[in-house]
């Protein structure tokens, strides 16, 4: 029987990076020249209520702006909405989803978490309006895939160490560049598929006068072979697609039902499955 192992991201790749940003301010707007600059992919979390506002993009550039990016929800007014009645709830969710599709002229299936409010609750709401992820704000400093996408913790939080936030949420200038290194030399085959997230708001690299640190971790980062640049709802994407995948009893056979094309471990090489196609393992 074969030995069947998922620790393959598109492309044959053992690690991924995804870039999280919420609120959708101007300094979006460099964050994405940087990100397209070094071939990095950004979700970004936008409020729809604010748009146009002073400091926030405004709705005709967003399509163009983020073109090649995600576009996620982070609610129409950006409460903590934990703690509200069910249908206020729908109503956040719902609208913010309703009035970015309509401008991007696409899906949208993801959503970063107002303050990091989440729960059952919300989590309910989010699936029945379709989301696939929620990510939160409750930093790890591990490279581990989520137990669950709807309670999706990043793996730091981008900052230079300002107090407005709790300690177990900031990384300062050194730290971003030792859990860059740690990022590039971690390999460990008993925590499949590692994950760095970074999470943060634009404005803050224009607050700290911080761009230049981010422009060393993404040229740094962008140099490493093994990394797949994703947006947060790929990953969750290609996770859910493995875990779809229809193994015969020998595992000598296997259907990827999707649209998606994986790789898997097959007797510790990988091998690419396509999208809608049964492919034979050879033993």
């Amino acid at each position: 029987m074969n030995q069947i192992t998922y620790n393959y991201y598109p492309g044959g790749k053992t690690k991924a990076l995804t870039m999280s940003f919420d609120d959708g301010r101007i300094f979006d707007r460099d964050l994405i020249k940087m990100f397209n600059k070094y071939g990095i992919k950004g979700t970004f979390h936008l409020i729809s209520s604010r748009l146009g506002s002073d400091g926030y993009v405004k709705s005709e550039e967003i399509k163009e702006l983020y073109a090649g990016h995600e576009i996620s929800l982070h609610t129409h007014t950006h409460p903590t909405i934990a703690y509200m009645p069910k249908r206020q709830i729908d109503y956040e969710i719902t609208e913010n989803k309703r009035i970015l599709e309509r401008i991007a002229g696409r899906e949208i299936c993801g959503l970063s978490y107002p303050m990091g409010s989440f729960g059952d609750n919300v989590t309910g709401v989010m699936k029945n309006a379709g989301m696939l992820y929620g990510r939160t704000t409750i930093s790890t400093g591990t490279f581990a895939l989520p137990k669950s996408f709807y309670e999706w913790h990043p793996t730091i939080h981008y900052s230079r160490g300002t107090q407005r936030w709790s300690k177990n949420l900031v990384i300062s200038r050194s730290l971003l560049t030792e859990k860059a290194n740690e990022f590039a030399e971690y390999f460990d085959w008993q925590r499949n598929m590692p994950l760095m997230q970074v999470w943060g708001h634009s404005y803050e690299l224009d607050d700290n006068d911080d761009w230049d640190v981010m422009e060393s971790f993404c040229k740094y980062i962008s140099t490493i072979n093994t990394v797949w640049f994703a947006t947060n709802i790929e990953v969750a994407d290609y996770v859910n697609t493995l875990k779809q995948l229809r193994f015969t009893q020998e595992c000598d056979m296997v259907y990827n039902p999707t649209a998606i094309d994986v790789w898997i471990g097959v007797n510790d090489k990988p091998v690419k499955i396509p999208g809608g196609e049964r492919v034979e393992l050879e033993g």
